[in-house]
């Protein structure tokens, strides 16, 4: 049987469906094909034979497609051969976007047991600024892949980077912050794309700095959403660690300051410029946030902001993000209805999905996380109730509000979490549950 006929067959647990006799073939004919993929790729890594290589990641990626068991030695061992393909000069642009792509299926696993350096993959994308305009309609299209492929595979790249290279990544980039230079959203892309957030301490002294960074400009969605993304990640790992300060009383205002003015609620004339203006950058158009994904950040920056037993506390997370919401209130209400509508709708989503992602990683049974590190249910019911009395104000004609709806109201279902999540069921890109 060839791997090109096993496509008809049905994705995942295909051995679930399948006579024994017939589920057998399948699981031989996957060994047989994992171990000529792994010989071809050492062969091809080792000659940067281009036109084998072609054949290689067509098999790679129809193994990957089909969800065939893969253990962590395997997928270190192919990861390793592809940064071959990636690092390389001589392989054609086409064969490299492929190997990016593989890549980056492949390090959606945490499990790698792989070490990758950052600086090749930032020049390469600091090349993009320069890259040449003078080609057809073809070659840009070819360079687009590339470059998205790119931009994928450092995303998921940054994991494996060494333990300094947070501080090396910041000390390089930092200088091409001038505002006066149009430049300065490259160098702000490529800050967010590249750095990892795991150096706990190193962040910390930089919180700050950066928070000054953001205020530098206003009324731009680009720069706006990197930064919500950056300090969207910064704020979940610092949740879950016992080894780093906390968020000051300012640098949580701050933050909820600038989620509100994302929102972009002003009376009148929205302040931001049409989304079909002209990037800054070739880079910063790849990792241009769309309004669904900006306002999620948004919700994962505030959710993961909350600190347990705040619920006393006037000047704390879960106070700011009450007076956040009762400031907007008035935009939830039918008969104030308009642009801001969905986005409002989408971010009381995200709310509700990221907080019953967060409740739910600390009160299982299996839970890691000390009981100082946990919500309390104090702070669990306060968050709820505040959601709670939004959840019908935004429905509205359409299936995405009436979504919303449904998904703010099955909140409170997280009282129990021992009985199972509603929403636990959501799959996130690499197709495994929360």
């Amino acid at each position: 049987m060839e791997l090109d006929d096993l496509i008809v067959l049905q994705k995942g647990h295909v051995n679930d469906c399948l006579p024994p006799s017939y589920a057998g073939v399948i699981g031989e004919e996957a060994v047989s094909q994992l171990k000529q993929i792994k010989t071809d790729l050492s062969t091809a890594a080792s000659l940067l034979d281009l036109h084998s290589s072609k054949g290689i990641f067509h098999k790679l990626n129809l193994y990957l497609k089909l969800k065939y068991p893969l253990s962590a030695d395997d997928a270190t061992f192919i990861v390793e051969r592809l940064l071959f393909f990636v690092y390389s000069k001589e392989i054609d642009m086409h064969s490299q976007t492929k190997a990016l792509n593989a890549c980056a299926k492949l390090m959606v696993r945490k499990d790698l047991k792989v070490h990758i350096d950052w600086r090749p993959i930032y020049e390469r994308l600091a090349a993009l600024q320069s890259q040449s305009r003078a080609m057809g309609y073809a070659g840009k299209q070819v360079r687009g892949f590339h470059s998205s492929g790119l931009v994928q595979f450092a995303h998921f790249a940054r994991r494996y980077f060494a333990p300094d290279a947070a501080e090396k990544i910041f000390a390089e980039i930092r200088p091409l912050f001038n505002p006066h230079d149009s430049n300065i959203f490259h160098a702000q892309s490529l800050l967010c794309l590249l750095s990892p957030v795991r150096n706990d301490v190193f962040w910390s002294d930089r919180v700050d700095e950066l928070l000054a960074m953001w205020g530098w400009i206003e009324h731009a969605p680009e720069w706006d959403s990197q930064f919500v993304s950056l300090f969207a990640r910064l704020a979940k790992v610092r949740a879950f660690s016992s080894t780093v300060k906390d968020w000051t009383q300012q640098q949580v205002a701050t933050l909820f300051s600038n989620c509100l003015r994302m929102l972009d609620l002003a009376l009148g004339n929205s302040n931001l410029p049409k989304p079909n203006g002209r990037s800054a950058s070739t880079l910063t158009s790849l990792l241009s946030l769309k309004d669904l994904q900006r306002w999620r950040k948004i919700a994962k920056l505030i959710v993961y902001l909350l600190r347990p037993n705040s619920v006393t506390l006037k000047e704390s997370a879960l106070g700011y993000f009450q007076e956040l919401i009762s400031s907007i209130s008035t935009y939830y209400h039918p008969s104030n209805g308009g642009g801001w509508s969905s986005r409002l709708a989408l971010l009381l989503k995200g709310l509700a999905e990221y907080f019953t992602h967060r409740y739910a990683k600390e009160h299982l049974p299996s839970s890691p996380f000390s009981t100082e590190q946990k919500l309390t249910d104090a702070d669990r019911d306060v968050f709820i109730d505040t959601l709670s009395d939004y959840r019908h104000c935004s429905v509205r004609k359409g299936h995405r509000d009436a979504d919303v709806c449904r998904t703010v109201s099955q909140t409170p279902c997280i009282y129990s979490p021992e009985e199972g999540f509603p929403l636990s069921a959501r799959t996130n890109r690499s197709g495994t549950q929360w």
